[in-house]
């Protein structure tokens, strides 16, 4: 029987063999069983795409088969960011990635809306694709590991399920040497082998240019070989409007979707000017400027564009001009608004005398109503009578809490301003809660118990709080122990700072004895709120550094247990890149040391992880500096501002409020990865096999050790810890 061919590939049948390895488990999740490789997740992506723009198949032709839930995720995930690609999941599969944790519903929800289910391309594992087929299979192995542990494809039953899937054509992605050891996969690649069905390398066909030969070996080759299903020529096609097509080339029927990006060749009807878009768009309205454009009204605007002027009316005139309102004032508009239009506003200032013998502010608009017999309706009340004694008020609220005396303001200003207004109800009512406050039997003392009628103002001074809770000034001060941050005299002024402070992460927020409100408004409490807003901050910090610190002491466990446990000294496979070195030396600090080993080749597999790893810690260290806390920055913050104001006196600054465990035992972990990577390249220096000298010339070179900068910098930690 004669199957069709692939569109867009020279072969129905190949065996894409690769070297990348499958990306590392999460260290702290034992229970981990399924596995990812992105590097496949992102060939079959480019692959996916690669025939999709081919314009022959439909999403329900191709099928992507992978054994393992997670690189399944995997390729969702990258799929729903492709523009041209959406999934179709089953059910069973659905719950596994549940099962995993894996469901995103994001993903999930952006896949239904792309497409109909007959456009989308099926996503599945092997075990819940039995018993189903598909036009074209792409499969993705996922494992490659230096074990040569090809998980789940191990069993014959599954192989055959994987390898009988496909109606058309079959592309398996993987590498050959993690599957060679097992007997029925070994079977399979002697028969690719034999009939050149596998590579490094696929082989695309261009439809449009069958002669040009394709070879694709990594994802980016797709988009710089074949950005838009074909190859990298001129697709040249000439198109309905004559022009020919300067995309990349792609087949006819994609051809026919793609707007033509030549120049416009035509003129616009009306005015006679060149269109200044692209062939494929449609031209529109003429939007070239035209200058000094005479309008029906007089004026001259400077620039009109070339379809307004077909109709001047639809010109608003941007000249400014002077009108005078119903209201018998003189202001600027836009003559565009029309000098005979009578719904404008007038911004001028009302400047009325009120009754209290101040001058009105408002806006004219907002005191002068034109009725609809065209008289004005004038009315001041309303809109600035209550709003007057409410600015009052609030000056009085404002003043009472900088802790100044209100004897003028509470006792005198405050009733004057309610008095004073009797005809109007509203200019009262934002003062029944102040005056009823006022007049209640509320504690306002919490050391004598005095209610508000046995408090004189002129003596005991009072705290208006934002929750609208009044207290005095000397039980507000108890409260906030004000004591133990400035000196005060025996009026409860404040003459100075007491140093030293609070003990350091002892201080708590605090707020109004009432309810618990905020009183950061407060300027008198400042420094002690912003004390415990520091030493709340400094908690967190110290939660979050011991969060931060135990994986990575985990991970660290687990990469010398895996050292330990290392059989092959260097990884062969990699190939060498430098020249024989005729000295190897390790001098310097620390840093420069380990970039050393990062030069090394044929390390990656062996420290790889270790080098990564160290890179975290030495970031993490970077945080928990003491200068990153947050006593340390607002000290650094407190020293520019002097330096900005020209003052040169020194800051004192209490250290013992910075938190050095965190960074003492990130600096610790630090030297403990790098004595394990030095003292590993020391190892493999000694052990190494003849053979890998000549893959790796660095493993016969002369040695040149220096770590007295190393033992300098275990003294100076040790200095540290005992201080």
């Amino acid at each position: 029987m004669d199957y069709p061919s692939v569109a867009g590939l020279r072969d129905r049948l190949f065996w894409f063999d690769h070297n990348e390895y499958e990306s590392q488990s999460n260290p702290t999740n034992t229970n981990q069983t399924s596995h990812s490789n992105f590097f496949e997740v992102q060939i079959v992506t480019s692959l996916v795409s690669h025939l999709i723009r081919q314009g022959n198949y439909q999403g329900e032709d191709i099928v992507v088969l992978t054994p393992y839930v997670r690189q399944l995720h995997e390729i969702r995930n990258l799929f729903a960011a492709t523009a041209e690609i959406f999934t179709k999941i089953s059910d069973r599969d659905m719950t596994e990635l549940d099962k995993e944790g894996l469901l995103d519903s994001n993903v999930a929800s952006q896949s239904s809306r792309k497409g109909n289910l007959r456009q989308a391309i099926r996503v599945a594992t092997v075990d819940n694709f039995q018993g189903e087929e598909g036009n074209i299979i792409i499969i993705s192995l996922v494992r490659n590991n230096a074990d040569n542990n090809c998980g789940f494809l191990r069993t014959k039953n599954r192989i055959n399920v994987l390898l009988s899937r496909a109606k058309h054509g079959m592309f398996i992605i993987g590498n050959s040497k993690t599957s060679r050891h097992i007997s029925m996969w070994d079977q399979v690649l002697h028969i690719l082998e034999r009939k050149k069905k596998i590579g490094s390398s696929l082989s695309l066909c261009c439809p449009q240019h069958p002669e040009t030969h394709i070879q694709v070996a990594t994802p980016e080759d797709f988009q710089r070989k074949a950005p838009e299903g074909g190859c990298s020529r001129q697709c040249n096609f000439r198109r309905e409007c004559g022009h020919a097509c300067t995309y990349k080339c792609h087949t006819q029927e994609r051809c026919a979707s793609m707007p033509c990006m030549a120049p416009c060749p035509r003129r616009h009807k009306n005015c006679d000017h060149d269109c200044p878009k692209t062939c494929g768009l449609p031209c529109g309205n003429c939007k070239k400027p035209v200058k000094e454009v005479q309008l029906k009204c007089g004026h001259t605007q400077d620039e009109v564009l070339c379809f307004r002027t077909l109709d001047l009316n639809s010109v608003n005139c941007t000249a400014k001009v002077e009108v005078q309102g119903p209201c018998g004032h003189t202001f600027t508009v836009k003559c565009g608004t029309g000098s005979a239009n009578t719904d404008y506003e007038c911004g001028v200032r009302c400047g009325a005398i009120l009754a209290c013998g101040h001058e009105c502010r408002s806006r004219c608009a907002v005191c002068r109503i034109q009725q609809n017999d065209g008289n004005l309706f004038v009315e001041h009340v309303k809109s600035n009578v209550l709003r007057n004694a409410a600015n009052h008020a609030l000056r009085v609220v404002r003043i009472a809490r900088m802790g100044a005396n209100i004897k003028a303001f509470a006792k005198w200003h405050v009733p004057f301003l309610v008095t004073f207004y009797p005809a109007a109800a509203a200019a009262r009512n934002p003062f029944r809660v102040v005056i009823s406050v006022q007049q209640s039997a509320a504690r306002l003392d919490l050391l004598e118990y005095k209610t508000y009628s046995q408090i004189d103002l002129a003596d005991d001074l009072c705290v208006f709080l934002k929750c609208g809770h009044i207290i005095t000034v000397e039980s507000m001060d108890g409260l906030m122990e004000l004591s133990s941050y400035y000196e005060l005299n025996a009026d409860g002024r404040i003459t100075g700072l007491r140093l030293p402070g609070p003990e350091p992460l002892s201080v708590k927020s605090k707020g109004c004895p009432q309810c618990r409100g905020s009183i950061r408004n407060i300027t008198r409490y400042n420094r002690v709120e912003k004390r415990a807003l520091l030493d709340e901050a400094t908690k967190k910090f110290i939660v979050w550094s011991n969060a931060e610190f135990v994986p990575l002491t985990a991970m660290l466990k687990q990469q010398e247990e895996k050292l330990r446990d290392a059989e092959d000294i260097v990884m062969s496979t990699i190939r060498a890149v430098a020249s024989p070195t005729p000295i190897l030396i390790f001098t310097g600090g620390r840093d420069q040391q380990i970039n050393t080993v990062r030069r090394l080749t044929g390390l990656s597999h062996r420290l790889g992880e270790f080098l990564r790893l160290r890179s975290q810690i030495q970031h993490f260290l970077q945080k928990v500096e003491p200068n990153e806390q947050p006593f340390a920055r607002v000290r650094a913050m407190a020293e520019k501002s002097a330096r900005e104001f020209g003052h040169t006196s020194s800051f004192n600054f209490d250290m013992s409020v910075l938190q050095t465990r965190a960074s003492l035992w990130t600096s610790a972990l630090l030297l403990r990865c790098d004595y394990d990577i030095l003292s590993d390249i020391l190892n493999v220096f000694q052990k190494h096999k003849p053979r890998e000298e000549k893959l790796h010339p660095w493993l016969k070179a002369e040695l040149s050790l220096d770590f007295s900068k190393n033992r300098h910098d275990c003294l100076h930690f040790a200095q540290e810890a005992l201080q």
